[in-house]
């Protein structure tokens, strides 16, 4: 059952009828599901004080008034895509109270407004565009990304004797190149580890080692997605896709 930050007035009740009857505070702590330290407490209290009811308490009075909730709240619809700092200048400029960007972020949250960071896609040319979908529509399958390593003479010596032909990459097409995702799984382990590397070497050594690491089913799922990576840039036309 969970539990509020303060037992009630009834909880606390149910504590003290179990110490009368002789319980320990272990078995109190296993029937009731409370530490052993808050029934300590509970009970310890109403030996003191011979009461063990919640006080009531006088907190902080609110910052804004009921006219001051209208307002930002008015605000925050009008100015949804726009900064909070900008939103608590254009408040105070329409209210003439003065508050802290603290207290606009709790007010906004209180009214089920939250902070998203707007999704961020690849500017696609309109020429990009249509070679995007020309070879979407001709191939199924996916390449490496063209970086340097990739096409030097070493490498293709390599690709020529082990008979691997390579396709034409498309540009400004991050979405059809799922090894994207790897690459930003490999650096979010490496931001995750405990120890640092201190050299150019120590890092190599880090990277081959969560490399191994990696999940084969993470790997299969990319490359089962090319399919649907393919039909959602035909479907888009060449233009951007959810992946």
């Amino acid at each position: 059952m969970p539990r509020s930050s303060e037992l009630s007035d009834f909880e606390k009740g149910i504590i003290i009828g179990y110490h009368k009857c002789g319980r320990s505070l272990r078995d109190i702590s296993s029937d009731l599901k409370y530490s052993k330290s808050t029934v300590a407490y509970v009970i310890k209290k109403w030996k003191v004080s011979g009461d063990c009811r919640n006080v009531p308490r006088v907190g902080r009075p609110t910052k804004l008034g009921d006219r001051d909730r209208r307002v930002l709240t008015r605000e925050i619809r009008k100015n949804r895509t726009q900064p909070m700092a900008l939103i608590r200048e254009k408040f105070q400029q329409a209210s003439g109270s003065i508050v802290s960007m603290n207290t606009i972020r709790k007010e906004a949250h209180l009214h089920g407004f939250h902070g998203r960071a707007a999704a961020h896609k690849h500017l696609i040319t309109k020429s990009n565009r249509a070679v995007r979908l020309t070879w979407c529509k001709a191939h199924r399958n996916w390449t490496d990304d063209n970086a340097s390593c990739h096409v030097s003479t070493l490498t293709k010596a390599w690709y020529g004797a082990n008979g691997v032909h390579r396709m034409d990459w498309p540009a400004q097409s991050p979405d059809l190149n799922p090894i994207e995702i790897l690459w930003d799984a490999l650096h979010r382990r490496i931001q995750g580890c405990t120890t640092r590397p201190k050299s150019v070497k120590e890092l190599l050594c880090l990277l081959q080692a969560e490399w191994k690491k990696m999940p084969l089913a993470v790997i299969q799922r990319l490359v089962e997605s090319m399919p649907r990576r393919v039909h959602a840039v035909i479907a888009s036309r060449g233009g951007s896709t959810n992946y």
